[in-house]
């Protein structure tokens, strides 16, 4: 979504709708059903102040389903309150996009049927042929040369940037539904908790990094511009899991005495090289990070070994 914002062109946009068949509102259905409810929101591309829709065909290429924290909050966060602010009297051509990607339906299916039961996921048929979800969100922001006096910047007319004007990006990396950690196991996979500010969140094991640049190029910075947040950057950190499954990818020798959490992963992915070893396939109760990089990191390291037990296997119509 791309818009030109300024002094007396913000404002017309609509809040989120509920209604029958409308995607995010469907999709954010469907990825509380798997986390510990109300987690994901209708995040609008273009904020509803500066003119973004929430309803119709429009609203719905505007709005998608995203956390709450940390996504939405550092959307806002970021640079939503700087446009909001600056636009009273400085104009900017801004733009936010999405980057989505194909989830895993067999995993998510998983935790709906753990949370919901089977009941609630049959309402859900889409899953047979997977999802996608909001893997990435960017904005860009570029201040422009003031109109003159009684006319209008128009985004169709493609206007002037102004020298020494305010420009900048904001790069949110968002993680699958299917990497959500429960209430009750953060403490263990994440035993640091939130370090500091802007630092990664324990609700997910998948990457949320955060990353802002800012390029003031000279003369005034628009009012508004000392609200923006300060943005150290969020990094990505792994879960007790997953450090566990990297040790074991890298042939970390096993120690009975590990933390629980830590040594499970060790375990799942080495229980995902020996189902390979054996020739099996991926196995539907064991779709977990570290078991299916142990699986695939086995045909990746045996490749001749993996394409010729596949291929006996077809020839025994197995």
């Amino acid at each position: 979504m791309t818009a030109v914002v300024g002094p007396g062109a913000v404002g017309g946009g609509s809040s989120p709708r509920r209604t029958p068949g409308f995607a995010p509102s469907e999709h954010v259905d469907l990825f509380n059903m798997a986390t510990d409810g109300a987690v994901y929101c209708q995040g609008h591309l273009l904020n509803e102040r500066l003119g973004g829709p929430g309803a119709g065909p429009v609203g719905a290429q505007n709005l998608t389903a995203f956390p709450q924290k940390p996504t939405n909050s550092d959307h806002n966060n970021g640079i939503e309150e700087f446009i909001k602010a600056a636009t009273r009297n400085h104009w900017f051509r801004y733009e936010v996009a999405i980057d989505y990607v194909a989830g895993d339906a067999a995993k998510l299916g998983r935790r709906v049927r753990l949370r919901q039961g089977a009941a609630a996921l049959a309402a859900w048929n889409n899953l047979a042929t997977g999802f996608s979800y909001a893997a990435r969100l960017t904005a860009r922001w570029e201040e422009l040369r003031p109109p003159g006096h009684g006319q209008r910047l128009l985004l169709r007319n493609n206007p002037p940037a102004l020298t020494n004007g305010q420009a900048g990006s904001l790069d949110l990396k968002i993680p699958s539904p299917t990497e959500f950690v429960r209430s009750d196991r953060r403490a263990g996979e994440y035993p640091q908790g939130k370090t500091r500010p802007w630092a990664h969140l324990p609700l997910f094991k998948g990457k949320h990094e955060a990353v802002r640049s800012v390029m003031p190029t000279g003369g005034n910075q628009p009012p508004g511009a000392a609200r923006l947040t300060p943005l150290q950057g969020r990094t990505f950190e792994m879960s007790q899991r997953r450090l566990g499954g990297m040790a074991a990818s890298v042939g970390v020798t096993r120690n009975a005495n590990w933390d629980p959490i830590y040594l499970a992963g060790y375990d799942h992915y080495c229980e995902g090289q020996d189902d390979a070893r054996r020739g099996l396939p991926l196995q539907a109760g064991k779709l977990g990070h570290n078991y299916v990089k142990g699986w695939n990191d086995y045909h990746h390291q045996h490749p001749v070994i993996g394409w010729l037990r596949q291929g006996m296997k077809r020839l025994l119509g197995q």
